[in-house]
């Protein structure tokens, strides 16, 4: 193979990579929403929320590697002061394994008893 198609080959195969800006971009497009959706879900008492949130932490937190903009870290904190002001102390959970003031997290999901999930 001649070397030149060789690298018309390469070429074709090779992915177009997009700027920071224009990936940041796109994630603001969806900032208002995500936001709509995930504030209030930080705020709940039931920890089924928390399923969605975490991507939500992960991508303010991989847009402020890449765009460093200070603005994505603020929101991932917010996220993560709300969840962790409204957790209760195991001890306050019904079923509890733990009778401790370790804060956690009930979840109503599969019944109405508060069942602990997630600790902190």
């Amino acid at each position: 193979m001649k070397s030149g198609l060789l690298c018309a080959a390469l070429a074709v195969a090779l992915p177009v990579i997009e700027s920071v800006e224009y990936w940041e971009k796109r994630f603001r497009d969806s900032w208002q929403s995500k936001y709509d959706t995930c504030f209030p879900a930080c705020l709940e008492a039931d920890s089924w929320r928390f399923y969605n949130l975490g991507s939500a932490l992960s991508a303010n937190a991989a847009m402020f590697e890449a765009a460093g903009n200070t603005g994505y870290l603020d929101r991932t904190l917010l996220y993560i002061a709300n969840t962790i002001s409204t957790a209760e102390p195991s001890s306050d959970l019904s079923d509890s394994r733990f009778d401790d003031d370790c804060p956690g997290r009930p979840n109503w999901i599969f019944d109405s008893r508060k069942l602990q999930l997630y600790y902190y």
